[in-house]
């Protein structure tokens, strides 16, 4: 507890510090907030903390959210509801899948699963940095309330599609024994099914070799075997 305290404390005397800078600098804050926030983490003998997930979702999204949604302007939002719709749901779901593949390829034992969880997680832009840079740049005022707009939708997309991810590992593994994580039961049930395909399999060769199916069909069946072990990986 010690250590969450600690890391809280200097995590708000960093954003103090590096707001000033920010502008010094004449440079939009989330930039330098970014780019304070990797240094700090590469930094050595910083203390490991960790927070509840809930914490972090009821303490700090909503009053980015509110903020955004203060300030909005409604008007602008129902001309621009076509673009943001677009965005907020169809960009924020390829992003997640765009994650996903490059999260799979790189990170070793990274399952698809774990990958498209990643994916939902840092697929939503953030509320106010996107805006506020926008602003900054004196762009088009069509464009920032798009950004907006945007903004406050992207993270209940985001949400959903994490939650989808966790329904279905829950519906394919059953309720969790004590201790087990959703990464372990998709492996089991993963596990299970090629078990099953894998005497599939076999029996389709037994079938062949008795003369009971052709090659022809052999094949075709297998293919679909096949298909249905790729699946597991969705």
């Amino acid at each position: 507890m010690h250590d969450v305290e600690l890391v809280l404390v200097s995590l708000l005397v960093a954003v103090a510090g590096l707001a000033a800078v920010a502008r010094a600098w004449g440079v939009p804050y989330p930039i330098v907030l970014v780019v304070g926030g990797l240094v700090l983490g590469f930094l050595p003998g910083i203390p490991e903390a960790q927070l509840a997930p809930d914490l972090v979702l009821v303490l700090f999204l909503p009053p980015l959210l509110y903020s955004a949604a203060f300030f909005a302007n409604l008007h602008e939002l129902r001309r621009n509801v076509r673009p943001i719709s677009l965005m907020a749901i169809g960009l924020v779901l390829a992003t997640m899948c765009a994650v996903a593949i490059v999260a799979h390829e790189l990170i070793a034992g990274l399952s698809w699963a774990g990958a498209f969880t990643l994916g939902a997680i840092v697929a939503p832009t953030d509320p106010i940095a996107a805006a506020t840079i926008a602003r900054r740049q004196n762009a088009p005022r069509r464009i920032v309330s798009v950004l907006e707009g945007e903004s406050l939708i992207n993270d209940g997309t985001a949400l959903v599609a994490y939650e989808y991810r966790q329904r279905r590992l829950d519906s394919r593994a059953g309720q969790p024994a004590d201790g087990e994580n959703y990464e372990h039961r998709a492996l089991k049930y993963q596990k299970m099914v090629r078990s099953v395909l894998d005497a599939q399999r076999g029996e389709l060769v037994r079938l062949r070799d008795n003369g009971t199916i052709s090659y022809e069909v052999m094949h075709r069946l297998e293919r679909e075997l096949d298909l249905e072990d790729e699946r597991l990986e969705i």
